[in-house]
């Protein structure tokens, strides 16, 4: 091992003893085989010299990820010449200054947290279901297809992402009889909400771009091809949002919701995770 420099091997650099945070070490030290914050080394200046120094990380990634990285790097401490915090070319202060990583580090594509549909209207309420729609929210007057109802499809938004998502499918059942009534599908996997409104007189809407989407056979009376809201007086709904890990997602049937439903529900692997958000029929208040 190399002599330490002026301020002794008792680092108090970035660099740790043994391993770095999540990494593994090659050669163990009290602060490494270099300088102190400040020291100089026989093999590097200006920090914890060396490409063994306190913190080394082994090839495995400590957090931030890298070749060789730990919380300190290969070489480094702060001040470092070669890699510092986060991976094999930063440093604190060192040559490059990039506190980045060669490799991954800690998170990825996706985000973190539950995945959750939500609407700005009306929220998911504990023990909503079709044997106690009385717990449940009651959807905005607009929503609805029912007795000639402005039938329009609601903003949502979605958190919580499954990693390697790729396109998301939509539908809209009825939780007390068990129709469908709405699918749309071929969501971007960049999207993160869709906007109220959807045209509902096209099977292939502008927006969301690249979507399509059908409805239930007994709503040709109120939409082409588009959303069909709930109807059934106090009847609990559901909107229930797809992760999938397809760009391009191609059920069997594409004119009929129901069929898109199952298609969905038995999409295998290449379903990520489902997201759902439910709420009552009651148009004309006559549901107490």
């Amino acid at each position: 091992m190399m002599m330490a420099g002026t301020g002794g091997s008792a680092a108090s650099g970035a660099g740790k003893s043994g391993a770095g945070q999540g990494g593994t070490a090659t050669t163990a030290g009290t602060g490494g085989a270099g300088a102190a914050s400040g020291g100089t080394s026989g093999a590097a200046s200006g920090g914890m010299a060396g490409a063994r120094a306190g913190g080394a990380g082994a090839p495995a990634s400590g957090r931030g990820g890298g070749a060789g990285a730990g919380t300190g790097g290969a070489g480094a401490g702060a001040g470092g010449a070669a890699a510092g915090m986060g991976g094999a070319l930063g440093g604190l202060g060192g040559n490059g200054g990039v506190a980045g990583s060669v490799a991954a580090g800690s998170g990825g594509a996706g985000g973190g947290g539950a995945f959750m549909l939500t609407n700005p209207d009306f929220a998911n309420m504990a023990g909503c279901s079709k044997d106690m729609a009385m717990s449940c929210a009651v959807f905005p007057r607009e929503l609805a297809s029912y007795m000639s109802g402005p039938n329009i499809s609601p903003e949502l938004a979605w958190t919580g992402v499954p990693s390697g998502t790729q396109s998301f499918g939509l539908v809209l059942q009825d939780l007390t009889n068990g129709n469908a009534h709405w699918a749309i599908w071929n969501i971007s996997g960049s999207l993160t909400m869709v906007a109220a409104d959807i045209d509902k007189d096209t099977a292939m809407p502008a927006v969301p771009a690249g979507s399509q989407q059908t409805n239930a056979s007994f709503a040709n009376s109120v939409t082409m091809d588009g959303y069909f809201g709930p109807g059934s007086a106090c009847n609990v709904y559901e909107f229930v949002l797809y992760a999938l890990s397809v760009p391009t997602f191609t059920p069997s049937s594409t004119t009929d919701a129901n069929a898109v439903r199952t298609a969905l529900e038995g999409a295998g692997s290449m379903l990520l995770g489902k997201a759902s958000l439910r709420g009552r029929q009651n148009y004309n208040d006559t549901c107490n």
